[in-house]
This record gives C-alpha cells, sequence and structure tokens, in this order.
C-alpha cells in the first residue's frame, strides 16, 4: 500500500536540503533544531504542513507525485480457513488520498550515532483503482478472472516507526534506514470489482459480499503487502538520505 512509501518520503525530506548547494529546500518545510524541548512538536508541524505540497511531487530533489501514488503491481497470497484460497495479482494501481493525511503523534529519539522516529497519522479517505487477476477457490468454486476494481478505505490510523543509523558518505555523516515498519488500522472498506462474472448482477453481489466480509479478506492480504512494500521502502529512503548531510536534517545549537 502507497502508504508506507508515502509516509517516509515525507519524515525524510522533512528537514535539510540535498548535496547540490544549487537545490533549494521547499518553502513549506520548517527547519527544526535538535537541542529544541518541543522538538517533536516541530518536526511533527513541518511535516504536517509539507504532506499538502507531495501532491504533484517535488522533481527538483527527486520525489514524484504522492497524491495518486502509482505502483505497478503486487501479489497477494489468500488462504483463510479453506474458505478462500488462491492467489490475486493487482496491476497499474492508483491510490488516492496521501495529501489528505494528518499528523496525530510524533516522538523523536536521536542521538550521536542513530535516529528512531514514531509517529501516528490519521487519513480521512483513500481510493484506490487498479486492474486484476485471480486465481481463487471459495469453497467448492474456483474463479478464473480478471478485470478492474476499486476500493474505498475510510477512517485510516497507521503507526510507524523508522530507525537509521550514521554512516560516512564522502566524509560527511548522513543516516541509513535499516528498519522501517507500519501498523495500518481500517474504518471501513467498500469494493467495486469487475470480470468476475459475465452477468453484471453476480459482479454487483460478490462486490457487496467483499464490501461486507472486507475484514477478513484485508488480514489476510496485510501481511503480504508489507512484506513486498516494506524493503522498498527502505530501499527509497536510503536513496533519498543519501543526499541530506545529518548535520543540514537537524540544525545544532
Amino acid at each position: 500500500m502507497k502508504l508506507l512509501v508515502a509516509l517516509v518520503y515525507t519524515i525524510i525530506v522533512v528537514a535539510g536540503k540535498t548535496v547540490d548547494p544549487n537545490i533549494e529546500l521547499p518553502s513549506s518545510l520548517k527547519i527544526c533544531r535538535l537541542e529544541d524541548p518541543n522538538r517533536d512538536e516541530c518536526i511533527k508541524n513541518s511535516i504536517q504542513k509539507f504532506l499538502p505540497t507531495l501532491r504533484d511531487g517535488i522533481e527538483n530533489i527527486g520525489i514524484q507525485s504522492m497524491d495518486p501514488f502509482i505502483y505497478e503491481k503486487l501479489s497477494f497470497n489468500i488462504q483463510n480457513n479453506n474458505l478462500l484460497m488462491g492467489k490475486v495479482d493487482v496491476k497499474d494501481v492508483l491510490n488516492y488520498g496521501f495529501s489528505s493525511g494528518v499528523i496525530q503523534s510524533l516522538e523523536s529519539n536521536i542521538t550521536d550515532e542513530e535516529m528512531s522516529i514514531n509517529g501516528k497519522v490519521f487519513f480521512p479517505k483513500m481510493f484506490v483503482s487498479g486492474k486484476y487477476e485471480s486465481n481463487v477457490a471459495f469453497n467448492a468454486f474456483r474463479f478464473v478472472s480478471r478485470g478492474q476494481y476499486n476500493v474505498t478505505m475510510k477512517d485510516i490510523t497507521a503507526k510507524w516507526n523508522i530507525k537509521s543509523k550514521l554512516v560516512d558518505v564522502n566524509g560527511e555523516a548522513h543516516m541509513k534506514a535499516h528498519y522501517f515498519e507500519i501498523i495500518p488500522e481500517v474504518g471501513s472498506m467498500k469494493f467495486s470489482i469487475s470480470g468476475l462474472f459475465p452477468d453484471k448482477s453476480l459482479n454487483q453481489v460478490f462486490s457487496d459480499f467483499f464490501t461486507e466480509n472486507w475484514k477478513i479478506f484485508y488480514d489476510e492480504a496485510l501481511p503480504d503487502i508489507r512484506n513486498q512494500w516494506e524493503p522498498l521502502v527502505l530501499d527509497i529512503s536510503n536513496k533519498i538520505f543519501s543526499n541530506f548531510p545529518f548535520k543540514k536534517l537537524l540544525l545544532k545549537d
């Protein structure tokens, strides 16, 4: 899910310059001070102000559009007590809603060698659309199908943690992320799926079934989502961290 990548982009770019002195920091970002007793509130407010600017991306520091966020393909293996078993591949996925996020809390722990940030963000609504291919058994029936789908999610709360260590890059101290975890909780989901059956009314019946039982399918898919996205998030975060010396991320008194 887009949440994983989007949140890391926000934290990493929150204060500082790139190595290239000609690149300007986005005006929406506020630089915070390392020793400020209200540092966490400063970082939280800076991220909050920065979120809407990611809607169209920030080309000069290499950040693509985050609203919608586009990813090419994900695969899910589903097994739920023999009720539902199989594989679903989704592709050409568009995910809308990141720029409407509200940072609810943030806590940082920063030393001369390490940094850990815990936070919680709330998204009122997210909309996801894409194409799918499935080979799934439901009770005694097997469905091999392809089509389009969309999912409307509401009241999403995500707790996340990122950890990094200082490393030397060309004589400058940079942070390198080595751990990222996110735990999203969704209030509700509504599905619309085409291509399961030639009959549109049957498609609607199954779309309603998925909507009524969304929690089952969400819980089944979440481990696969995290296994595929968290390594990607670390890769993206470290590509960006490499352009930001730590002394530029937070000012020292």
